[in-house]
């Protein structure tokens, strides 16, 4: 499901999914790398780098979406 969500605007914009991610961490290393990669956009490999991609499209949807 998370894949639908985010499908229209992957490239574009950072992924909605990055917000579900952000709040569980299981939840990043687990869905958020095959969110990615179901889209075709690059993955990290490594935990750690994957949770900072996380956290920096998290923020960024926090501030592209805070005055729609």
């Amino acid at each position: 499901m998370p894949v639908q969500v985010d499908r229209s605007t992957a490239g574009d914009e950072p992924l909605l999914t990055s917000l579900l991610a952000a709040g569980d961490l299981l939840f990043a290393y687990q869905y958020y790398r095959h969110v990615l990669t179901a889209l075709g956009l690059d993955a990290p490999d490594d935990d750690e780098d994957l949770r900072d991609v996380v956290e920096a499209d998290a923020e960024q949807v926090f501030t592209d979406w805070r005055f729609r």
